[in-house]
Parts: C-alpha cells; structure tokens; sequence
C-alpha cells in the first residue's frame, strides 16, 4: 500500500491486530504496546500509525532507514522492556523536486532539494481523504452517524545544514492531528451516544553531529507537545496533556585495534528529560473481579481526577563493543 512501516505487520514476533485509538499499533512479541518504544531520529514519539491504523505517520518518500529490534538492543535506547521500532527521515536530495499525490485514503505533497551549497531541505505534508469519501457510502437507512472516519493531518519538515567538515546541523520535526468521531444514533438522543477520540501531538528536534577521526560527538535538544482526548456521551472522558523537553549529549571514540580486540567503539551519554503531565478524569469505577455486571450509566462518572504532575527523568550510559 505504498507504507514501508506496515512492513513491521510482516516482521517475525510482531501481532498483526487492530489496537485501540491513541496507541502505537505495534504489539512485539505480547507485550503491551507501550512496552516498546517508537523512535524517529532518535526520539521518541507517541503513536506510529493513525488511527483505525490506515497509514504510517511518515511517507514512504521521506524515511530514509527502518530498524525493528525485537530484544537485545544497546543500552543507550533504554526505558523499553520489549522492542525498538527506528525510523531515520531522509534528507532532502541534491535536486530541486515536487510530488504530490491522491487516493481514496489521503493525498498529499512533498518538496525537498538544496538551499545554497550547504543546506538541504525537506517538507512534507498529508490530509485524509477517506473521512470525505465514506459518509456518502453509508446507506441512508442506516441508524448510524459517522461525522469522521477518520481525519487526520501530518507533517514532516528536516532541515541539514553543513557548518563545515567536522560539524553538521540539523533540524527534525514531525506533527499529526488526528480526529475520530461516532454518533451511534441519529435520533434526539445522539449526543449521549458520542464517541469522540482526538489525538495529536508535533516534536522538533535540533541539535549538532561532530566527527573528527576517532571522535563523534551528536548533541541534541528535543520538545515535544502531545494531547489525547476521549469522550463517552455527555459526561465521561479522558483527557491527557505531556509537554516535555529533553536534552541529550552522546560522544563516541573508535579505535581499528586496541587490547587484541579490532573495530573497539566505546560510547557514553547522558539525557535530561522533563515533562509536565496534565489529567482530566471522569470514568466508572472498573469492575472488580467477582462482581456481578453492571448496566451501563452514561452519567457514571465515580472515578474523577483533575490535576498535573512533574515528571523528571535522568539517564546516563555506557557501552564498549568490538570484534
């Protein structure tokens, strides 16, 4: 379907099966979804597919490399207990082009060339066609409102500027809204039946690569805003806001021969990330095990939080590998 990231359906020790709205849709070897963790240029981001899992957050025109690594992977990728999903954009080419495209499912643009001698560019941008297309397709009959199904937008932008030989800058962001809702009803009735699910989020990330002989060196800031939203009816919901920002400095030193061993690499970083989560609750109280079932009460709303909290999270690693 023209989306190397649905490649990873095909991968061994990945669950092919819809997840719900608001996760990543990569399940690797059973785990929970957020048990493994989604890069793109080395950070992380929220989700990798849209919803309802039609497309990839990235074209396939502006990934430049994908890295599954379903266990054992190196120290300095850290807080993930089942696998790595890596993606790396692709800088923009040494020419000038323009492509757009349509479907059924989306459409969308893609720039990219050279600005000057020593920078080039990329940009691109999507919007969903398929919420435009499927009401018209629903018969008339049918007691059943799908106001969207589902819309949503992304961006990519990346930006490599080469200072000189030993120094390269970069720019990396990436942003997607996406937006499902459902009336169950066409009736007077319809507002309490709403399901409405809204998840967006953009990340930026600048920083620096130095190489200089043995040396290298990658510096690096990244930001991100995020918000999920979920609404049942007139009275339930979830809603969640994480800005974060995290810096991150990470030198490596190479050597062809050193102790008996070749091709040694030692690398070490540290990381300082700090975000600020935002929670708006109002849910039934979950079931308990041995309880009978209850009916369902759209104004059941016995579990309520309504409050923000610091989240401060530091790292630092090691590693040496050789032959």
């Amino acid at each position: 379907g023209n989306d190397v990231v649905r490649a990873l359906t095909a991968m061994p020790g990945v669950v092919n099966f819809q997840l719900p709205l608001g996760y990543s849709g990569v399940v690797i070897r059973g785990s929970s979804p957020q048990d493994s963790k989604v890069l793109v240029d080395d950070f992380e981001i929220p989700v990798l597919f849209h919803n309802i899992g039609f497309r990839a957050l990235l074209p396939a025109e502006s990934i430049q490399s994908l890295d599954y690594i379903p266990g054992g992977f190196d120290v300095h990728y850290g807080r993930a207990t089942s696998g790595i999903i890596s993606l790396e954009t692709r800088p923009g080419g040494d020419q000038r082009t323009t492509q757009a495209e349509i479907s059924l499912i989306d459409g969308g643009l893609l720039a990219q060339g050279k600005a000057g001698d020593k920078t080039r560019y990329m940009i691109g941008f999507r919007r969903s066609t398929i919420d435009l297309v499927l009401p018209s397709l629903i018969p008339a009959s049918a007691d059943l409102s799908l106001t969207t199904v589902p819309s949503y937008y992304d961006g990519q932008l990346r930006i490599d500027h080469d200072l000189n030989s030993r120094w390269r800058l970069f720019l990396s962001t990436i942003g997607t809204n996406d937006v499902f809702e459902l009336y169950a009803t066409k009736d007077e009735d319809a507002k309490s039946k709403r399901f409405y699910n809204n998840t967006r989020f953009i990340r930026a990330t600048a920083g620096a690569q130095y190489h200089d002989g043995p040396w290298s060196a990658k510096l690096a800031l990244w930001g991100i805003a995020q918000q999920f939203v979920f609404e049942a009816g007139l009275y339930q919901r979830v809603r969640v806001e994480q800005p974060s920002v995290t810096p991150r400095v990470e030198v490596t030193r190479t050597a062809d021969e050193w102790a008996g061993l070749s091709k040694v690499e030692w690398r070490t970083g540290a990381e300082a990330a700090i975000g600020l989560s935002s929670l708006d609750i109002a849910l039934p109280n979950e079931r308990r095990e041995g309880q009978p079932p209850r009916p369902m009460d759209p104004k059941d709303t016995s579990l309520t939080f309504m409050g923000s909290f610091w989240i401060p999270d530091f790292a630092a690693w090691t590693s040496v590998s050789a032959n």
